[in-house]
């Protein structure tokens, strides 16, 4: 007797029933009232469909589906992204994968990509690239960028940790190298980011690497008052006259500092500019002798940042400056500084 046929359970893994789970997700994600759960059955239905070891056209017949991470936040983006996420370990080429994670509307989720890109590099199967990186520069170059967060300043670092710039060089910190020989002032500004993360200062050696021998020993005292960051840094090699416009300040008021530093609050923001500027009031409160330009004269050198945001300036009689959050003061006896005097960029 022939012994009966045994039915499979399991889902015939064809195109047709892959993009019908397709369209299935799509469609929950277009509905107002849309079923989280339905998306997760869907994606889990669908993994069953796809081999452990995923090719490029994996991603390209799953390429509707990426943007609907940018649309909902939410259960419902989170089931479709740990899909992808499931996807991107198992992918021969996880790249694309991470960098559609990274695109997330959803804040959560955006920092969740950044945990797996560090799993998968320092696992060996995300190649860190200089592409990559620059990917990741610009995205944290966007307005109100969850890449700018601490969380994700960190997992930024451990993955550029595993970048090689191919040259043969290992010995040195990678974040260091770009923010020393890139070319590109993205990267540069990206790895300046990640070295002042930490609150660390800037030493030396690559403050006289990033100057030259000679503004350095002009600057150091300047550097060293205002506690400067790599991100200033950045600001001052590219504002060649400024070196003319100190020896124009120490002439008219001379170079005497307060006791102590003024600093003001930093953000991550990116320095964009010079400008030293005058102050025609005193250090003492109520004294007018400034404004008829007599008295104890002060000089202000800001660094210019890139965001847009409202900040209160530190010192006595502060008012509200834009975009102008880092910036130190020396001043002197003398008449007040005769003019606003600019290097670098400007706002």
């Amino acid at each position: 007797m022939e012994k009966p046929k045994q039915i499979s359970v399991l889902p015939k893994r064809t195109k047709s029933s892959r993009e019908r789970l397709i369209r299935s997700v799509i469609e929950q994600f277009n509905l107002a009232s849309a079923r989280p759960d339905q998306v997760k059955t869907d994606c889990d239905e669908l993994r069953l469909h796809y081999r452990e070891s995923l090719t490029d056209k994996v991603f390209r017949e799953l390429a509707p589906l990426f943007p609907l991470l940018q649309k909902r936040s939410g259960q419902i983006a989170e089931h479709l992204f740990s899909f992808i996420e499931k996807m991107a370990e198992a992918s021969l080429d996880p790249l694309p994968y991470i960098k559609e994670m990274l695109n997330a509307r959803d804040k959560d989720l955006v920092l969740r990509a950044l945990v797996s890109a560090v799993h998968l590099a320092e696992k060996g199967t995300l190649t860190v690239s200089r592409s990559f990186i620059l990917f990741l520069a610009k995205r944290m170059n966007m307005q109100n960028s969850p890449l700018l967060e601490s969380k994700a300043i960190q997992s930024i670092s451990l993955v550029i940790k595993q970048y090689d710039p191919g040259e043969g060089i290992r010995s040195i910190d990678p974040i260091l190298y770009l923010y020393l020989n890139e070319e590109n002032m993205d990267l540069r500004r990206l790895a300046a980011r990640l070295l002042d993360s930490p609150g660390n200062t800037v030493q030396s050696n690559v403050a006289e690497s990033i100057l030259g021998k000679k503004p350095y020993k002009f600057f150091l005292s300047y550097l060293t008052y205002s506690r400067i960051s790599h991100s200033d840094l950045l600001c001052l090699q590219f504002s060649p006259s400024l070196m003319d416009d100190f020896t124009l300040a120490e002439k008219t008021i001379g170079t005497a500092l307060p006791p102590k530093p003024i600093v003001g609050s930093r953000n991550p923001a990116i320095s964009h500019g010079t400008q030293i500027q005058p102050s025609p009031r005193l250090l003492g409160r109520g004294n007018l002798a400034a404004c008829c330009g007599s008295g104890r004269a002060e000089c202000t050198l800001r660094f210019f940042r890139t965001d847009s945001g409202w900040r209160q300036q530190t010192g006595s009689g502060s008012t509200p400056a834009r975009g102008s959050d880092y910036h130190c003061r020396f001043q002197s006896a003398g008449p007040g500084f005769p003019s606003s005097h600019r290097g670098g960029g400007s706002r």
